[in-house]
């Protein structure tokens, strides 16, 4: 992973919390959690693609 990005985005207090107790439950750490989380979109994403409407909102993920 040669070209690494650098992602800032803001959560709420309680958003915050989850992913604190989350992380300190399972021993990993925040960006490990995002990481895994984006790429399991890749399954999301293939599913919209594959509708047949084009339509996302009729895609129930």
């Amino acid at each position: 992973m040669s070209n690494k990005h650098m992602l800032t985005f803001r959560v709420t207090e309680q958003e915050k919390k989850i992913l604190n107790t989350y992380c300190d439950l399972t021993g990993r750490t925040q960006v490990d959690v995002f990481r895994e989380f984006v790429r399991s979109l890749e399954d999301k994403l293939q599913k919209l693609e594959a509708n047949s409407f084009g339509d996302a909102t009729r895609t129930n993920l």
